[in-house]
């Protein structure tokens, strides 16, 4: 459901220590203007998120999908009524209106397993284009993160972050980490993209979602991350179990369990002991293996809130 957390109800929302939320321009594109651009309370009051600090952006990080190119002029983005098409300065529009207190900038984001230099250099102008459309129009008291981008070409990382770190932005969002690499590559990119950036603003990563890739970039100097990752294992009746010690997770196959496993059905453990969470206080294993059999919505909302 668009602007609420996947697997929540607001009321179990309320529950969890969060105090920061993505929301994502695409959930809200079926039509152009969005409907709720003309609510004129702005997007916190919009979606009852009064109390959340809310970070926007264009796209769903963590649902990146090929679609038709982007171009000069615009970004394409997927919508539940088909592909839009949306403009730097439509984009900075819409921001004035919903006045989020952070956003991420428009940016030429490359979905092409093997681009081309020319390719990445072209997504790195574009970007760099739209942040200074972006900057000149957006109005006063709304935070504008820069993108820093260049793909897997290492000349074009470090331009992406020079340049964007000599414009008047807030903050950073890197990406370009979920890429099929290794991890000796994915850290290679990361330094290449932090080591031109200044420390005392905040710096955003996408793609590091596993929990392994979350240590490494803390460890790197990323302060937040965008991730779906525990939305994702909820989706799929998996319970996170890992157990972080000084050196890292203590062991790879321990990062989650699988309640749709048979053997689950009569192990009335919690999910994971020790732990506080609503769900490992007054269920057990056996009983979420049971909802998820039966299709129960109340299966992913223990397995989120856990």
């Amino acid at each position: 459901m668009r602007g609420s957390v996947l697997h929540l109800t607001p009321d179990n929302l309320q529950t969890i220590p969060v105090d920061s939320l993505g929301i994502t321009l695409e959930h809200f594109l079926e039509a152009q203007p969005p409907a709720s651009t003309h609510f004129m309370g702005g997007i916190h009051k919009f979606l009852n998120l009064e109390d959340y600090l809310l970070f926007f952006d264009v796209r769903d990080s963590g649902k990146l999908q090929h679609i038709s190119f982007n171009t000069d002029k615009y970004v394409s983005v997927v919508t539940n009524q088909g592909c839009r098409k949306v403009t730097a300065e439509e984009y900075v529009r819409y921001m004035n209106a919903y006045n989020p207190d952070i956003f991420a900038s428009i940016a030429d984001l490359i979905t092409d397993k093997n681009p081309s230099l020319k390719r990445v250099k072209k997504s790195v102008d574009r970007t760099l284009n739209w942040l200074d459309e972006t900057l000149e129009q957006i109005k006063e008291g709304i935070h504008v993160f820069g993108v820093v981008t260049g793909h897997d070409k290492h000349e074009e990382r470090v331009r992406s972050a020079q340049e964007t770190a000599n414009r008047n932005v807030a903050g950073f969002v890197l990406n370009g980490f979920d890429l099929d690499i290794t991890s000796k590559e994915r850290l290679d990119l990361m330094k290449i993209s932090l080591n031109h950036l200044p420390k005392n603003k905040p710096r955003v990563a996408y793609g590091l979602g596993a929990p392994e890739y979350v240590l490494l970039g803390i460890f790197e100097g990323i302060d937040i991350f965008d991730t779906s990752y525990p939305s994702e294992q909820t989706s799929l009746g998996h319970a996170l179990t890992f157990l972080l010690l000084e050196n890292g997770i203590k062991n790879e196959q321990e990062k989650f369990i699988d309640l749709w496993d048979n053997k689950y059905r009569t192990d009335f453990r919690p999910i994971l002991n020790g732990c506080k969470c609503y769900a490992c206080q007054n269920h057990t294993r056996a009983y979420i293996f049971h909802l998820l059999a039966a299709h129960e919505m109340l299966a992913t909302v223990l397995l989120m809130r856990h």
